[in-house]
């Protein structure tokens, strides 16, 4: 204003222009400091509220190098951090930050380097010594002298500790949240447990995923409706019921019911525990636990099975300890009874009244272990049934003979309606079948008095050609109480009317399970002072009928004494054996123990060996593989086993070690002096055999068969071919296994044993398959290539021929009995 005045008055005249020269420099000077002042406080003051409002934002500044040095911060570290902003410049940022966020820190410069901005999470140390979560944001900032400056950054910090800690908090209790649904999912699928609601909302059931598995669902939600619809309809209404009563009540109710699921588990039963929840402001809602009881449930039922059979175990056990007392202890007595009494050297006539008591004990004493025995192999499922021909007249004609005697004993008229011999020819197991009605018309006349049984038989036809066999027994007798009559088929049952009349209780029950063997079925139908009928029904194939094979002519049988080695550790077997063979006429050498019969067998040659199987210091089976081992004198001669277990796999063992032939206890001496004659006849028995019209050898050899028949008689004959067809079942079984297997040292055996077998009894075709298998085997054995098919199949067709020829043999012999 002054310069202005000034020139206004020079303008005016007033003043010289002199004076105006000389003034002007001044008040330039003067008019530059007055602007300069008035710069100086308006930028103070913008200063002042510039750091006003630094000092006063929710927001630390700080300006950065790029190296992370502070060089300048706002007020707002008082706040903040609890220091005074001074203490901070010329300090790293980094030494404030706590050590596991320095390097994210450090990240968000580089990125601002590159970028131009960035934004981070750390936590900054607090005077108090704690560290504070704060949100930087930090960008770069232009610098008035960059060379001088170098790159400047600006970082505003915003306190977010309880911001952030909260959401820490939140995010941990997510984790565990999570974790213990988990672990909750966990322990639902090991406790076989789920879980649902109901929610009222929506108007769905929220599932778990167990509990959507337990109910064949894919999805968790499902409509009540639908949910309903799974229960079986007779639950439904029950669930409807423990629904209504949870809502009413403030303790769970439980409910069980059967679910058919949409999955393939079939019918699950399940338990429902369920519980109201909610509280009066609200609607109740249902909430409740469900698990799959199918499995306890079926274990439940199988303990309470198991516990049933042990208890029937048990009383089985009772009842047959009791009924084996009795029943062995009666024919004892008689037998220890007759032989004090023979002791005292009684009268010829007494003498002979004694002995036919004491056989008649002993056969009474070997009934009832045949009983037993055959009822474990038919319980155990080892009893083996033959399909084979055979003629059902002369079957049945042929069993009721057998009780004829025992019939007229008691006054008993014994008939029969049934076809003629010859007549009607089936398929079948005729042993078993002649077991079944042995059982059945021995029980009718053992309970019956002067009255008659009759054996009834009839036939009608089935489709593909088998007929339907109806078999009874019927009598006169006392008749079977109806309460009596449900048990009467199960082990060691006997009627009322049995006291007193012996008997083990288990005839019924063998015939039961060999009738259940053979496909069909018995039944029973008795009343009270009439009499009783058991019926069997078999359906069975129709047979062709068979040639009976032509009489032959007797032929003397070779009577060479033997020179014998018996190896027998008990003295009443010994003394025994020893005498039937030297009645026969032999020469016996006995041996203790295995162990002698082994040093007597490699001293000199026997022409037989008879081994016991069990013996003390070495048994009978290892003695047998020591003798064919050495190289003594009878490494070749024919061993037969002693044993009272004759078992398919025994006789395969025995027959690996080297036995030739196998004979059961008690020993019966007309299969004893069978088993000599064929074992010890001179020659190679498969060479006695006598072609067929067609230039082929029969299936048995006649004048094999005449010698054993002149040596043996007819019924010991009969029992050896027996034993013989058994062998034709159970060998080629054992080879196939054994090939099966490849166990081509075993099959071998088994064909070695089989030729002998067959050989001895004149199955010569039998024995010439054998014998060419077994060199198969050895050839197999021996790594050369061949094919064990063809030899196999010849073999079993030889052996279906041999045991035809058997039956057929049989038959005609029973036939010829009858008709003489």
């Amino acid at each position: 204003m002054l310069v202005l005045s000034v020139l206004c008055l020079a303008a005016g005249g007033i003043a010289a222009p002199a004076l105006l020269g000389a003034l002007l420099p001044v008040l330039l000077v003067v008019a530059l400091a007055a602007e300069w002042m008035r710069t100086r406080d308006a930028l103070r003051l913008s200063e002042e509220q510039y750091r006003w409002l630094a000092d006063h934002s929710s927001g630390l500044v700080l300006r950065l190098a790029d190296n992370g040095e502070t060089r300048f911060a706002t007020g707002a570290a008082h706040r903040l951090l609890g220091v005074d902003p001074r203490l901070l410049e010329g300090t790293a940022v980094s030494e404030s930050i706590h050590e596991e966020d320095r390097a994210r820190f450090r990240t968000a410069i580089d990125r601002t380097l590159r970028n131009g901005e960035a934004v981070t999470c750390v936590r900054l140390r607090h005077a108090c010594g704690q560290h504070r979560w704060v949100e930087a944001h930090v960008r770069l900032a232009n610098s008035r002298d960059p060379e001088r400056d170098g790159t400047t950054l600006v970082a505003t910090l915003h306190d977010i500790h309880q911001r952030r800690t909260a959401e820490l908090l939140a995010a941990e209790s997510a984790n565990r949240l999570r974790e213990t649904n988990r672990l909750l999912l966990m322990a639902e699928q090991l406790a076989s447990l789920g879980h649902w609601v109901f929610d009222s909302d929506a108007g769905e059931l929220l599932l778990s995923p167990e509990a959507a598995t337990m109910l064949g669902l894919s999805e968790l939600t499902i409509a009540p409706r639908a949910a309903l619809a799974l229960v079986e309809g007779g639950d439904r209404n029950d669930l409807r019921r423990a629904l209504l009563l949870a809502l009413r009540r403030d303790e769970p109710v439980e409910c069980i019911v059967h679910c058919a699921g949409e999955g393939a588990s079939g019918e699950r039963t399940l338990q429902l525990r369920i519980q109201r929840r909610g509280s009066d402001d609200r609607a109740p809602a249902l909430f409740g636990v469900i698990s799959d009881i199918t499995d306890k449930l079926e274990s439940e039922h199988r303990l309470v099975a198991a516990l049933a059979e042990a208890r029937s175990a048990a009383e089985f056990r009772k009842q047959f300890l009791a009924t084996m007392s009795h029943e062995i202890r009666t024919p004892m007595t008689g037998v220890v009874g007759m032989i004090e009494l023979l002791c005292d050297n009684p009268a010829p006539a007494e003498r002979k009244l004694y002995l036919d008591t004491l056989r008649q004990s002993a056969d009474l004493l070997m009934k009832v272990l045949n009983d037993v025995l055959d009822f474990s192999k038919v319980d155990a499922g080892q009893m083996h049934f033959a399909d084979e021909p055979f003629d059902l007249g002369q079957t049945l004609l042929a069993t009721l003979r057998l009780f004829d005697r025992a019939a007229s004993a008691r006054g008993i008229d014994l008939r029969i309606v049934a076809p003629a011999p010859g007549a009607r020819w089936l398929r079948g197991d005729p042993l078993r079948l002649q077991q079944v009605v042995s059982n059945l018309l021995s029980n009718a006349i053992k309970f019956s008095e002067r009255s008659a049984v009759v054996l009834r038989c009839s036939l009608s036809p089935r489709a593909g050609g088998r007929v339907a066999l109806r078999l009874s027994v019927e009598d006169k007798g006392a008749g079977i109480p109806a309460d009596v009559q449900e048990q009467l088929f199960e082990p060691f049952v006997q009627g009322a009317s049995a006291a007193g009349r012996g008997g083990t209780g288990l005839g019924l029950a063998i015939c039961r399970r060999l009738v259940d063997g053979m496909g069909g079925t018995i039944a029973l139908r008795s009343a009270i002072g009439k009499g009783s009928s058991f019926t069997v029904a078999l359906t069975l194939p129709v047979a062709t009928p068979r040639r009976a094979a032509s009489d032959m002519d007797d032929a003397q049988p070779n009577e060479r004494p033997l020179d014998l080695l018996l190896a027998e550790d008990n003295p009443v077997n010994q003394l025994l054996v020893t005498a039937l063979l030297k009645r026969m006429g032999h020469r016996v050498t006995c041996a203790g123990d295995g162990e002698s019969a082994v040093e007597l067998a490699g001293r000199r040659r026997f022409d037989l060996v008879l081994m016991d199987m069990q013996m003390p210091r070495c048994d009978g089976l290892t003695a047998t593989a020591r003798i064919r081992s050495g190289d003594g004198p009878n490494r070749a001669t024919p061993i037969i086993a002693l044993t009272a277990d004759a078992t398919g796999d025994r006789r395969s063992l025995y027959a690996e070690q080297g036995v030739n032939l196998l004979l059961t206890k008690p020993v019966d001496s007309g299969a004893l002096a069978a088993a000599l004659a064929s074992l010890a006849a001179p020659g190679e028995p498969a060479s006695a055999c006598v072609a067929r019209s067609d230039g082929a050898p029969p299936p048995l050899d006649g004048t094999t068969l005449d010698e054993l028949r002149a040596l043996l008689g007819p019924a010991r004959l009969d029992g050896l071919l027996a034993l013989l067809s058994a062998e034709l079942e159970e060998r080629p079984r054992a080879i196939r296994d054994a090939l099966a297997d490849r166990a081509l040292d075993r099959a071998g055996a088994e064909a070695h044993s089989l030729k002998g077998a067959a050989a001895n009894l004149g199955a010569c075709v039998v024995a010439a398959a054998a014998e060419e298998l077994e060199e198969a085997v050895r050839a197999a054995e021996d790594d050369r290539q061949t094919d064990l098919g063809p030899v196999l199949r010849r073999l079993m067709v030889a052996v279906d021929e041999a045991r035809e020829a058997i039956g057929a043999r049989a038959q005609a012999d029973r036939a010829l009995a009858v008709n003489g």
